[in-house]
């Protein structure tokens, strides 16, 4: 099986349309997306081209395809 990892996508749509084509052109079966997929966090600069929306529906477009494991959060589990 052959796995790409991605991690601290942070809302970006260059970043999103950048791991969704190398998943596509790697011919991996699972993107596991490691957090942060899409808020920029409360330290961290808004990017230019933030757009979680987009992040979400590029995300859902290859849903079947994806293992995530959930990122930072402010309280404990």
């Amino acid at each position: 099986m052959r796995l790409l990892v991605a991690t601290d996508l942070h809302g970006s749509k260059s970043a999103v349309d950048k791991v969704v084509s190398t998943f596509a052109q790697t011919g991996a079966n699972k993107l596991v997306l490691l957090g942060d997929l899409y808020y920029h966090g409360p330290r961290n600069g808004v990017p230019s081209d933030y757009d979680p929306m987009y992040v979400a529906n590029a995300l859902n477009a290859i849903a079947n395809s994806i293992v995530a494991v959930r990122g930072n959060c402010d309280s404990e589990v």
